[in-house]
């Protein structure tokens, strides 16, 4: 096969692939409803370019499932900081060596061990379909971790 050609069918196949992959993907019964009546963008065109694919059954895993409550006793205004935790959203997280690897984020680089870099997935949307996009980071860090109003002991991680 000559260089060319290789060269062109993987072009292809890495623009293909991710729609494949979005087309695989179904949508949740808690949002069906939305999606129906035009209020949410059918589950395709709400995924990044390049979606985040976890093979949970060859991980012996299968997926959760979608609604339900949470409860939880929460003593004093620091113990807020655990409902992240809960939530499992996380922009990176360890795979099963402990080693960082890109959760939301498409990739990360660090320098000198304290300086990182992040690198959203292209078209990553938030539930309701809206895109997902630095100016949201900007917001979650000025202007609610750091505001005084909401955090009156200051923000758990600087404070601690």
């Amino acid at each position: 096969m000559s260089v060319t050609r290789r060269t062109t069918l993987a072009m292809l196949a890495s623009t293909l692939l991710p729609l494949q992959a979005r087309a695989a993907f179904q949508g949740s019964d808690f949002f069906k409803q939305k999606v129906e009546e035009g209020l949410l963008p059918e589950t395709a065109a709400r995924l990044p370019k390049n979606p985040r694919v976890v093979p949970l059954a060859q991980m012996g895993r299968e997926a959760g499932r979608h609604g339900g409550g949470v409860r939880m006793l929460i003593g004093g205004q620091r113990d807020i900081r655990v409902m992240p935790v809960i939530g499992y959203s996380r922009l990176v997280g360890y795979d099963e060596k402990l080693a960082l690897q890109p959760d939301i984020l498409e990739s990360f680089e660090v320098a000198e061990a304290r300086i990182f870099t992040f690198h959203l997935r292209e078209g990553h949307r938030w539930s309701d379909g809206n895109e997902l996009t630095s100016e949201d980071f900007r917001y979650c860090w000025e202007d609610v971790s750091l505001n005084k109003e909401i955090h009156k002991g200051g923000h758990p991680s600087i404070s601690s």
